[in-house]
């Protein structure tokens, strides 16, 4: 009698599994003007190789972040890979967008399109200053050729970092009449604070004398 044959058992089929280590990034608190960033890895957790074919953000607010790296990047099983995010924002407040990973199909599904996306939220509070002066005019009154008389305008952070104030330039035809002592507003103002500038104004001649002050400062 001829020998019965046993059948070889199949070999498990190789599948890639990619996943992100995380579903959320926050980037933390950045000033409007400045940017900050932060990382999201894709792993591939299965036994076979797999793709990520696009890297991307999503969202109303997609466009204050960028992203760099995996997007093209076969990884094979036990490989990772390291997505960069970065937010340059451009007004102050809560960022939210999504980061989405497109990842190529497994062997053996069907369909045309590509597997589900991974997909990973990304949030950062942007900050800034916001500077408030009062009063906005200054009316220093009457004063006598040689004398003087001097007032307070006040500076206000109304914002949500603190505030730099570089320097205080006095403009106009009459400008050299007048004198700005900026006290304790040069140093940061922090948000809520307030600090006030002395202004003197000693007259070289009678009339009607006018300036403007210019602050330089960091308020966006």
């Amino acid at each position: 009698p001829g020998e019965e044959g046993s059948a070889k058992p199949e070999e498990p089929e190789e599948r890639p599994k990619l996943e992100l280590r995380s579903t959320a990034l926050d980037l933390g608190e950045v000033r409007v003007g400045g940017s900050a960033g932060g990382t999201v890895r894709v792993a591939n957790t299965g036994t076979g190789p797999g793709t990520v074919t696009a890297v991307e953000m999503a969202g109303e607010e997609a466009g204050a972040f960028s992203v760099s790296g995996c997007a093209g990047s076969t990884l094979e099983a036990g490989q990772e890979c390291t997505v960069q995010v970065r937010i340059r924002p451009r007004r102050a407040g809560t960022h939210r967008a999504r980061l989405v990973v497109r990842v190529e199909r497994a062997p053996g599904e069907t369909g045309e399109e590509s597997e589900a996306p991974l997909e990973a939220v990304v949030t950062a509070t942007a900050v800034a200053p916001r500077l408030v002066v009062r009063p906005e005019r200054l009316d220093l009154g009457r004063v006598a050729v040689t004398e003087s008389t001097e007032r307070s305008l006040t500076l206000v952070n109304e914002g949500s970092a603190p505030l730099r104030v570089a320097r205080v330039a006095r403009q106009g035809d009459a400008a050299e009449d007048f004198r700005v002592t900026t006290g304790e507003c040069a140093a940061p103002l922090a948000v809520g604070a307030s600090c006030r500038l002395t202004v003197t104004f000693a007259p070289r001649v009678e009339g009607a004398r006018r300036a403007r002050l210019r602050l330089e400062h960091d308020d966006p």
